[in-house]
């Protein structure tokens, strides 16, 4: 090519010889590349050629590796190089940009990530030659986690206990409720279980949802519902006076309009708020021995000579009946025969005679 004008950018390549060859008369350079370096060539009447050239050891873009499958919740490191067009690792370097999907963390060293989310991923970086993307897979183990109520239907103000029991120890639980649990038992690596308590502070129907964490497994969710109503314990009971045992004597109760007959003593019955009448007989024949009313005591209340009560139920209340034991004393001809507390003191009058017969013999 006559009239040949090779341009050569500055700095960029050292020319070291310059020569001729064959009858084209093509020119030839020869020289050192240290970087990226290009080459213009024009001629006459001949479009200018541009030619790059990219030694070996020079930084043309970047490689990040991180591993494919990530486990959950377990800080994981990954790497970014400087490579050169044949892709061979020149120095490590940080990024100057990070971009992932969501749920993943990078620590403050820029050498880990943590991921929070199961599932694929993606984190892609850029630094000062070039940018790179990854995506990974994301798994978590699995863990049994049940959740166990002691009732279902609780008094207000009564002690509920709940349980989350778990074959995998240290488990991070959240609670969401109406009602506030106080954890009262931690779970350790010989444990299973941890316990919670709460006190309903009035009536409802409660939802509760409990969740169950821990680094590195998926977290399980439970629901369960539990009652809370006003409930009392109505208690009757039948004592002795002779010795202040318990005897078994029959009543009769009526709850809010409903009778129970023959209900023996002693007797417990959990009711909510109630109207209550109670109807003792004045005497109880229990075995050989008769027993009489003497009085009848709910709280620090007393009623003599009563058989029947009434009262509203409003909270845990007792009623004891208090029955003397009576013996029959009957003598032929006295007066004052009859029934008396056992033990108490009897005295029997026999009306004068105006005369006797006498039964007279002969011997």
């Amino acid at each position: 090519v006559q009239n040949k004008n090779i341009e050569i950018i500055p700095s960029k390549i050292q020319v070291d010889k310059e020569f001729a060859s064959g009858s084209t008369a093509s020119t030839i350079l020869a020289g050192m590349v240290s970087e990226q370096a290009s080459i213009v060539a024009s001629a006459n009447n001949v479009e200018s050629t541009i030619a790059d050239i990219i030694p070996a050891g020079v930084s043309t873009s970047i490689e990040f590796e991180l591993p494919e499958i990530i486990h959950v919740g377990e800080a994981f490191p990954y790497v970014i190089h400087e490579v050169d067009i044949f892709g061979t690792p020149l120095e490590k370097i940080k990024q100057i940009g990070m971009s992932t999907s969501g749920g993943i963390k990078n620590d403050e060293d820029q050498q880990y990530l943590i991921v929070r989310n199961q599932g694929q991923g993606k984190v892609a970086v850029i630094a000062d030659v070039g940018a790179d993307t990854k995506i990974f897979e994301a798994f978590s183990n699995t863990m049994n986690v049940e959740v166990v109520a002691n009732k279902e239907k609780v008094r207000v103000g009564e002690k509920t206990h709940l349980a989350v029991i778990s074959d995998i120890p240290n488990l991070e639980i959240t609670i969401d409720s109406p009602v506030t649990f106080t954890k009262i038992k931690e779970q350790d690596d010989n444990s299973e279980s941890i316990s919670f308590l709460a006190y309903p502070d009035r009536e409802g129907i409660f939802d509760v949802t409990v969740t169950a964490q821990k680094n590195g497994y998926t977290p399980v969710t439970k629901s369960l519902i539990f009652e809370a109503v006003r409930l009392f314990d109505l208690t009757v009971n039948a004592v002795s006076t002779e010795d202040g045992k318990e005897i078994s004597a029959k009543h009769t109760l009526i709850i809010s309009n409903q009778t129970i007959n023959g209900v023996n003593t002693p007797y417990k019955k959990e009711l909510g708020p109630s109207e209550i009448m109670m109807s003792f007989p004045p005497e109880q024949k229990i075995g050989d021995r008769v027993y009489s009313l003497k009085k009848l005591q709910t709280g620090n209340e007393e009623f003599l000579n009563e058989h029947n009560i009434e009262f509203f139920l409003d909270g845990n209340t007792e009623v004891t009946a208090y029955y003397d034991r009576m013996i029959k004393v009957d003598v032929a001809g006295a007066e004052g025969s009859g029934f008396y507390p056992y033990g108490q003191k009897v005295t029997l009058s026999v009306p004068p005679k105006d005369k006797m017969s006498f039964l007279i013999r002969e011997t």
